[in-house]
């Protein structure tokens, strides 16, 4: 049998191509992701292979050749697209660049997967848009870390077992991959997705899974007829699982882990079949081969093409053609010449054995190192933009972020709940502003609330305002969400229920020395009932059918812990824009074309059932009112910049500062026509 494996190149291809697809348009492939899965048994299965092979030919193999090799064979081309990555998004892009900087750093060390553990942001991976084109990276990392210790653990297999370490391996890392998948199943933290998706510990099983398949294939053989048959229905039932998984309404670690095992027994198969079309087709083969290449690529290129492009199918096709041509450019003139090139061997041989003594010291000195490596990306990024930026600064200066507001001389960031409950003095101290008037204007929701501040401020109404925000509150009680594959998080959840009860309690302590009450309640109630998970009370999931009204109810019953004679007005989001401001500003096409925003028809129809949710408790009571700002932010189309240069949204949820300022006029109509005070 030939060393080198078609099948599994076309196994590669195939797995690439998901991810392609599923990084391009997720709704059309939403299990895509498990493509990343394919690769890591590929990769134990072939390493393991690899070696063993070495062993038994000279009767021993190299450590430090094994690493030579996996440095030759990753990092020329993984320094090459972090590099070109860097410098072509320093010309476009302004405030959105540092975190992609960051991953770049971390890429290089092989550990940008720990960095997204720590990073809230990082379950932008599995969104419909790419944000930052160096976040597969995670990937990469999973592989080296692994790669570091299983020379080390297989030679010490080899060292007490000699010819007979096969046998041995079988078993060994057989019970390292039911050990690691039972804590994949059972033991990650289901609430936290990044601690369980990123995590090397959560994901090495998958890794030696491939390793003990291989060690099992040269145990157990099987017939190849037989093998033939299994292996085209084991490869149909992975092609129908990636594609059809979504519906079957599995958690994402047992769609991974039946991912895992499909692909392990379909390669084992294959091992032993033959004359299997499919396996031998060498386009599909060839295109394994790029596989590695496409898969770096193809993020960069993505988040380009998205900027230009709105439909699904044809950022699916240029993101694939784009990245196959460039990733055959790579492989004939950068990957391939180093690879086989014996040049530096002698060099890095010399370097390797010097890494383990630098990573103790960086350790040791962990505060030190991260300050310097801080340093060192911050001013790499100042250097990138300064030489190569395109972006005209001015342009930010009309359209001033929201953390710049400042309220009793301090920034309006310190009105904003994450972690904990604010007491009533902080409130108070900081987010009170007190002008002596008649009127209470008191703001409640999540975080988008504080942008209402420059509205109010510049409106007609003459009002003491109160801002009570907490970051991702869904300011409904009893009404929680999830992220995608995560699990409830109660401790959040009551820290959300507590906060909406301090709101409600603050209001009843001040708002007698009021003549006039006002409470606006705000959040971004379509985001949250149309694209996450609603859970209810005793962290009971609430059916697609049924949490709508579930909502009604709740805000009902917000609604009636007020006194009859308060103003209560509900400001609900009209929609969230694909792109932040520096992503839509970075490519004049992207300006062009709305920023890809969506048609007043499109946005209708998905604020329909929240609308009609809370358009039904404004006419049940007579103190309810909705400040809908839909005809002002859309027209055909939803309208990303109110005029020229100025937008209405930065970071896609809160309004600028001017933008804010720009609604007050519509809000003193709403207040006029009401007939709010008057």
């Amino acid at each position: 049998m030939s060393s080198y494996r078609f099948d599994i190149d076309v196994l590669r291809a195939f797995a690439v191509i998901a991810v392609i697809v599923f990084h391009s348009a997720n709704s059309l492939l939403p299990n895509g992701y498990l493509g990343v899965d394919i690769f890591f048994v590929i990769s134990g299965f072939i390493i393991t292979k690899n070696l063993s092979e070495i062993y038994l030919k000279n009767g021993k193999f190299s450590i430090i050749n094994f690493y030579v090799r996996r440095i030759k064979r990753i990092y020329p081309l993984l320094i090459l697209v972090v590099l070109i990555s860097l410098i072509s998004l320093s010309i476009i892009l302004e405030s959105s660049i540092h975190t992609i900087f960051l991953t770049g750093g971390y890429s290089l060390f092989g550990i940008s997967n720990i960095f997204f553990i720590f990073n809230e942001d990082s379950n932008r991976y599995l969104q419909e848009i790419v944000r930052n084109p160096l976040m597969h990276t995670w990937s990469l990392g999973i592989e080296q870390q692994f790669y570091i210790v299983f020379p080390i653990i297989l030679a010490l297999i080899i060292k007490f077992y000699k010819f007979r370490f096969i046998n041995f391996a079988s078993w060994f890392f057989g019970l390292l991959t039911v050990l690691g998948l039972a804590n994949f199943l059972f033991f990650t933290d289901q609430i936290n997705f990044s601690n369980s998706f990123y995590s090397p510990i959560a994901r090495f099983w998958e890794i030696t899974a491939g390793s003990a398949f291989y060690f099992i294939s040269k145990n157990i053989k099987v017939n190849s007829k037989v093998s033939n048959y299994l292996s085209y229905i084991l490869f149909s039932f992975l092609i129908l699982l990636v594609i059809f998984s979504s519906y079957l309404g599995l958690r994402y670690n047992y769609e991974i882990a039946l991912t895992v095992f499909l692909t392990c027994f379909l390669i084992y198969f294959l091992t032993f079949s033959k004359k299997l079309h499919i396996f031998n087709i060498s386009a599909f083969s060839y295109l394994g081969k790029l596989s590695f290449g496409i898969y770096l690529w193809h993020m960069p290129v993505l988040f380009l093409l998205q900027l230009s492009i709105d439909n699904n199918y044809l950022k699916i096709i240029f993101t694939f053609l784009i990245s196959l041509l460039l990733s055959f450019l790579s492989y004939k003139f950068i990957e391939n010449p180093i690879r086989y090139s014996t040049r530096f061997d002698i060099y890095l041989k010399r370097l390797i054995p010097v890494v383990p003594v630098l990573f103790i010291v960086l350790f040791i000195n962990i505060q030190p190192s991260w300050n310097l490596f801080n340093y060192l990306v911050t001013k790499s990024e100042h250097l990138t933009t300064r030489n190569f930026s395109i972006v005209n600064n001015s342009f930010y200066e009309k359209n001033t972020d929201m953390s710049q507001i400042n309220i009793n001389n301090n920034g309006i960031l310190l009105c904003k709940e994450q972690d904990l409950n604010f007491d009533n003095n902080h409130i108070i101290n900081n987010c009170f502003i007190e002008k002596n008037e008649d009127t209470l204007v008191h703001i409640m929701g999540d975080s988008t609330v504080l942008s209402f501040t420059p509205m109010l401020l510049n409106s007609s109404i003459k009002s003491d305002i109160i801002l009570s925000s907490r970051t991702g509150a869904l300011f409904a009680p009893n009404v929680n969400y999830i992220n995608d594959f995560s699990l409830p998080d109660k401790e959040n959840f009551k820290l959300k229920e507590n906060f909406i009860e301090n709101s409600i309690n603050l209001n009843q302590n001040i708002s007698p020395q009021y003549t006039n009450n006002i409470v606006i309640i705000s959040s971004i109630f379509v985001e949250y009932m149309n694209r996450k998970a609603i859970i209810g009370n005793n962290d009971i999931y609430i059916d697609d059918d049924d949490k709508y009204n579930f909502f009604q109810d709740q805000l009902v019953s917000l609604v009636e812990k007020f006194d009859d004679d308060y103003s209560i007005i509900f400001i609900p989001d009209v929609y969230t824009p694909k792109f932040n401001l520096d992503e839509c500003m970075s490519w004049a096409i992207a300006v062009n074309n709305n920023c890809h925003n969506p048609s007043i028809d499109n946005v209708i129809e998905d604020r329909k059932s929240v609308m009609q949710a809370i358009q039904n408790i404004d006419d049940k009571f007579d103190n309810v009112y909705v400040f809908d700002l839909i005809d002002t932010l859309c027209n055909e189309k939803c309208n990303y910049f109110y005029k020229d240069d100025f937008a209405f949204k930065n970071d896609r949820f809160h309004y600028t500062i001017q933008a804010s300022k720009f609604l007050s006029e519509s809000f003193d109509a709403f207040l006029l026509a009401n007939n709010i005070l008057n």
